[in-house]
């Protein structure tokens, strides 16, 4: 099921120990039946960027392909259709996050200036939330749309990267991480 208008919470300034609070901005969504091979329509708000505790996980994943499409139209607003597919491992029941972060080709990541689509730590980003009902899950069409006026960018032209990550929202736990997938994108 899609969730609108995430924001999360970092309590005790620890990345990986966070609370996460859910908001409906007042939209009706369609709930997706949700199989072996799950297909998920979301939209996504904000999120909080975290790193893998240091013990062994229980969960595992593999992202197998990222793919966007370009000049899309969502709730009145052009942006990007990211499709991620990917598999988790030791889920099921679980709540799980994907989320893209944003971040200059090599170098800094973008920063989020209303709070909109972005960490609590101020960084661009665009999550949304899973469930897997099998311990073996493929999901063969994650989407999450992130609008191009949540990137924040002046006029000009850019060489611009994201990264999915795909976590435990319980335990904070990465699970896995996809490369990087460079773009350019030009702010008129």
């Amino acid at each position: 099921m899609g969730h609108l208008g995430h924001s999360f919470v970092v309590l005790g300034g620890k990345p990986h120990k966070h609370i996460v609070h859910v908001a409906l901005r007042g939209k009706q969504l369609k709930q997706q039946p949700f199989g072996l091979y799950e297909n998920h329509v979301g939209l996504a708000g904000s999120a909080h960027r975290h790193h893998q505790d240091a013990s062994a996980s229980r969960f595992s994943g593999n992202v197998e392909n990222v793919w966007v499409d370009y000049d899309q139209w969502q709730n009145g607003k052009k942006g990007m259709l990211i499709h991620v597919k990917f598999t988790v491992d030791g889920m099921r029941g679980r709540e799980g996050k994907c989320v893209a972060y944003f971040k200059y080709e090599g170098g800094d990541f973008l920063k989020d200036y209303n709070n909109d689509y972005g960490t609590t730590g101020g960084q661009v980003c665009c999550p949304d939330s899973f469930t897997p009902n099998y311990d073996s899950t493929r999901f063969s069409d994650f989407r999450l749309f992130m609008p191009y006026d949540e990137l924040h960018m002046a006029k000009g032209k850019y060489d611009l990267a994201f990264h999915i990550l795909i976590y435990d929202q319980d335990t904070q736990e990465d699970i896995v991480r996809s490369s990087d997938q460079n773009f350019t994108f030009t702010q008129n």
